[in-house]
């Protein structure tokens, strides 16, 4: 598979502390990779370097072989890195129509044109009614964001998001703090979309990483300490030290 994103020798130092040192890694087109480790490791952070929302000391991010050094968050968003944060960004006092629509015609380069050209409006609606029907959300277009519970304003967050059509999409903690069945909404969301972009995905549930990534990188005290399968991440023995501990790797 091609390379899609990649890091090279990625650090960040910060008055005499090593946040991050030198983390390489490669994210291939339709790949969804898991990016684990334990709090404080670095994880946020390495996802504010690639998006742009923070500066490297030191490394590169690439997309497709260019360099992003110039770019910042909203100049790497057009070029199709879109990312999700630990809370959700949404309009509260919008719809979720209203939501999407937004998300759909920033991709378009229109989004300062609300009231602009019929056709361009009604491709956006139908666009943005396509993605919430096949979504829990379905049929729920016309209700304001705010309504929502704390579950649902997370899958409008990441249908947000995927209304941007992603190359690359960086999820964090998508389902944290949902339950069981909000979890599985989210997650069947993420999978609908492989092979259609490439995902890197930081979760503390060691199920979801395991049953749903091609790969998993392990982070510790900001360096890497591992990216391969989920059957070598297994017996890695550092990962099972940094974070995993026997039991989770053995049931994983």
């Amino acid at each position: 598979m091609s390379v899609l994103l990649s890091t090279r020798e990625l650090a960040l130092h910060v008055g005499g502390l090593d946040i991050l040192t030198d983390v390489s890694l490669e994210l291939h087109a339709g790949e969804t990779l898991g990016l684990i480790g334990p709090n404080g490791a670095g994880k946020t952070t390495l996802f504010n370097l690639i998006s742009g929302l923070a500066t490297p000391s030191s490394g590169q991010v690439f997309l497709e072989g260019k360099d992003l050094r110039s770019l910042g968050p909203i100049e790497r968003a057009k070029q199709g890195m879109v990312r999700s944060f630990q809370t959700s960004r949404i309009f509260p006092e919008l719809t979720l129509l209203q939501n999407l629509a937004l998300a759909v015609r920033i991709k378009k380069d229109c989004a300062y044109h609300w009231w602009g050209r019929k056709a361009a409006r009604a491709a956006s609606q139908k666009a943005t009614e396509e993605l919430l029907e096949h979504s829990a959300l379905a049929g729920r277009g016309h209700v304001l964001a705010r309504s929502l519970s704390y579950g649902e304003q997370r899958i409008l967050d990441l249908l947000i998001a995927l209304a941007q059509q992603p190359r690359v999409l960086l999820l964090d903690e998508p389902t944290a703090g949902l339950s069981e069945s909000e979890s599985r909404e989210v997650m069947a969301l993420v999978h609908a979309m492989r092979g259609q972009c490439a995902v890197l995905l930081i979760s503390h549930d060691i199920d979801i990483v395991f049953q749903e990534c091609d790969r998993i990188a392990v982070l510790s005290s900001g360096t890497l300490l591992i990216c391969d399968t989920p059957d070598a991440v297994r017996q890695h023995k550092g990962a099972r030290q940094a974070y995993l501990g026997e039991l989770a790797l053995e049931t994983a």
